[in-house]
C-alpha cells in the first residue's frame, strides 16, 4: 500500500493513497452540486386564438330623391339641429379646362331635404320640411299654406324656388298635416314668428322673408310686422278673415319693408283686400294682377312670371 504525505497542520500525518483520492472525488461531487443551476422550465407552446367576426350586411346606398318627387307624403318626426347634425352636401361638376385654365362649375344640389319639428311655447309640435338651396348661403323663404290646407300644397312650387337659388321652409299650421293642436288662426302669427326666428339660424341661411296664401298670406304681414330679421312678406289671394280687426294696426307696424301682393283679377275678394293693404302699407309696395279666378298655390303654380317675380322679390331684386 502507498501513502500520501500531507502537510496541511504542523503534525505530520500520513493517509494511505486510497483514502486520499476518495476524499478528492467526494468533495469534487460537492463543488458540481453546488455549482449545478436547475434549467428553466420549457416555453409553453402558444396557440393563436383566431377571432372570427360575422360579415356586416351590405347596404346599397339609399338613391337621393329629388323634392320635386318626394311627395312629402308626412310623418316626419324628430327635431333635427341643422344642420350641424344633418349638413346639406352638394356634389359638384366636374372642372372643365378651357385654353389652359380649369373652370369649376357652380355645385349642383343633392336635392336633399331635412325634416323638422317646432315646438311653441304651449307645447304644441308643428311639423315642417327644410330644402336646401343649390348654392349657399342663399336667401330663405317661409311658406304658409291657406285654410283646409296643408304644406303638400307646395309640392310644385318647391322645386321651382330651389331652383332659383332659395332656401325654402314648409309648415304644417296648428291642425294641419301632421302637426298637433287645434287650428286657431288668431296663434299663426305668434307661431310663425317662432318658427321663422329659428330659420334665421340654421347655416346656410343669409336673411329671409315669409309669405303664403289666403289667410296664410295675411298672416305672414301679420308675423313678419313684429319679428326682427324679416326682410318682408308676400301674400298671394289674400284674405282677411279673423285678422280683419289688427290688419291696419299690423300694416303700421310692418313699417317700410316691401310687400309683394298677387290675385287673379276675378277673384273679388282678394283684390279688396290688396286694394286695403295697398292704401295703409307705408313701404315698397308692388301688385301683381294676373287674368282669370286663379287663387292661391294654383295661381302660383300656372303663372311663371309670379314664380320669377317672387323669387327676384325675395332675393332683393
Amino acid at each position: 500500500m502507498s501513502y500520501i504525505r500531507l502537510n496541511a497542520s504542523p503534525h505530520r500525518r500520513i493517509f494511505p493513497a486510497s483514502m486520499a483520492g476518495g476524499l478528492s472525488l467526494f468533495l469534487l461531487g460537492l463543488f458540481i452540486a453546488a455549482c449545478e443551476v436547475e434549467p428553466l422550465p420549457p416555453d409553453p407552446t402558444i396557440t393563436p386564438t383566431i377571432y372570427l367576426l360575422p360579415a356586416s350586411p351590405t347596404v346599397n346606398p339609399a338613391p337621393v330623391t329629388p323634392a320635386s318627387s318626394e311627395g312629402d307624403g308626412g310623418g316626419d318626426s324628430g327635431d333635427v339641429a341643422l344642420l350641424g347634425t344633418h349638413v346639406l352636401e352638394f356634389t359638384p361638376a366636374a372642372p372643365e379646362v378651357i385654353g389652359g385654365a380649369t373652370i369649376t362649375p357652380p355645385p349642383a344640389a343633392t336635392e336633399q331635404s331635412i325634416p323638422m319639428n317646432f315646438v311653441m311655447d304651449d307645447g304644441v309640435s308643428l311639423a315642417g320640411r327644410f330644402y336646401g338651396a343649390p348654392v349657399r348661403p342663399a336667401p330663405a323663404l317661409l311658406l304658409v299654406h291657406g285654410a283646409g290646407e296643408d304644406r303638400r300644397v307646395w309640392m310644385e312650387v318647391v322645386p321651382l324656388l330651389q331652383q332659383g337659388g332659395l332656401n325654402v321652409l314648409i309648415i304644417d299650421l296648428r291642425g294641419a298635416g301632421d302637426s298637433g293642436g287645434r287650428l286657431a288662426w288668431d296663434a299663426v302669427p305668434s307661431d310663425l314668428r317662432a318658427i321663422f326666428s329659428r330659420l334665421l339660424t340654421l347655416p346656410g341661411v343669409r336673411g329671409a322673408a315669409m309669405g303664403g296664401v289666403g289667410m296664410g298670406g295675411t298672416a305672414a304681414i301679420l308675423a313678419c310686422a313684429e319679428v326682427d330679421g324679416c326682410r318682408g312678406a308676400f301674400a298671394v289671394s289674400p284674405q282677411t278673415g279673423v285678422f280683419d280687426p289688427t290688419l291696419n294696426e299690423a300694416l303700421t307696424i310692418y313699417g317700410v319693408r316691401p310687400l309683394l301682393l298677387a290675385y287673379g283679377s276675378e277673384d273679388a275678394e282678394s283684390a279688396a283686400v290688396v286694394s286695403r293693404m295697398a292704401a295703409a302699407e307705408r313701404g315698397a309696395i308692388r301688385q301683381l294682377t294676373y287674368s282669370g279666378a286663379g287663387q292661391g298655390v294654383a295661381l302660383i303654380t300656372a303663372e311663371s312670371a309670379l314664380q320669377e317675380a317672387l323669387i327676384a322679390w325675395v332675393r332683393g331684386g
